[in-house]
């Protein structure tokens, strides 16, 4: 599929989105959280939810400082296409959702949420590629915080191996 030109997409646009993603990562680890029986991996799942906020919140913050410092470019309709495709297929709240109903065991669900960790980190080094290079420095911030994600999931599933 061609997605066209995407050089309008700036950082702002990227922390944006990580805001949202950041979002409905706390959600979906909360309702992991609620629905898991072991205490010890609810608590971690509550712990993971907790470093999701934390995220967003660096994420609105860095988002604020960038504002000043680099030129916004608003994105083209192609570029918008992408993001309406990343919202709506595989960043939709409502099919992750719809995703984690589904999963029957705790082994789904580890499996489930490093797989959310790696589309993360693979959605935002796809982006990097396309950005300007003077904004690779807050996309490796977040692509560190989402790899940090996934083996934070990863040693938890192994602990309970």
């Amino acid at each position: 599929m061609e997605f066209g030109n995407l050089k309008g997409l700036s950082a702002q646009d990227i922390y944006g989105f990580a805001i949202d993603f950041e979002q409905t990562g706390r959600e979906l680890y909360d309702n992991i959280a609620l629905i898991v029986k072991d205490p010890e991996i609810r608590e971690l799942f509550k712990k993971l939810a907790d470093a999701e906020e934390e995220h967003r919140k660096k994420f609105v913050q860095r988002l604020s400082e960038i504002k000043g410092i680099l030129k916004y470019n608003s994105p083209d309709q192609n570029t918008q296409e992408i993001f309406k495709f990343f919202r709506s297929n595989m960043f939709s709240k409502e099919i992750l959702s719809e995703k984690l109903r589904h999963l029957k065991d705790i082994e789904s669900i580890f499996e489930f949420a490093m797989g959310l960790e790696l589309d993360n980190v693979l959605f935002y080094g796809e982006i990097k590629r396309i950005v300007r290079i003077d904004e690779h420095e807050f996309l490796d911030e977040i692509i560190d915080d989402e790899r940090a994600h996934f083996i934070h999931i990863l040693q938890m599933k192994r602990a309970k191996e």
